[in-house]
Formats: C-alpha cells, sequence, structure tokens
C-alpha cells in the first residue's frame, strides 16, 4: 500500500503541474521530485535489505543488467 500511495503521490504533483503550469508550480514540483527521490532510495533499500533474495542462476553482471534495463523503460 505504500508504494501505491507514494505512485498516487507522484500522479497528483504532474497533474497540479500540468493542471497549474507556473513558475511557482514549476519551484514546488523540483522540490517534490527531490523528496520523491529520496523516497523512491529509501523503498529501493527496503527491496534490497529485506526483500530480494539472489539465487545462484544470474552473475551479478546480468542482474545489473537487468536492473539498468528496467530504469531505461521510462
Amino acid at each position: 500500500m505504500e508504494l501505491f500511495d507514494f505512485f498516487i503521490e507522484i500522479w497528483d504533483a504532474k497533474n497540479r503541474l500540468y493542471n497549474n503550469f507556473s513558475e511557482k508550480e514549476i519551484d514546488a514540483y523540483k522540490k517534490s521530485q527531490i523528496i520523491f527521490k529520496n523516497r523512491f532510495h529509501k523503498f529501493r533499500r527496503e527491496f534490497y535489505r529485506n526483500i530480494n533474495e539472489y539465487d545462484d542462476d544470474f552473475n551479478e553482471k546480468e542482474r545489473y543488467e537487468f536492473a539498468k534495463s528496467l530504469r531505461e523503460i521510462d
């Protein structure tokens, strides 16, 4: 649920910027992006520390390439 709520917050910030495009809203959006980035890294750390389980099927380079490809989906 936390991740879904996080997604909704990001979505709402983007919609506010789109619907109320102004210098003030751009500044607020930039500040929120910094906060979102920090929260994203918190969730990412939580995933890699407590959820993700490595196995011997893939070496470190293959896992890195897979993770890299996921980031490039934007």
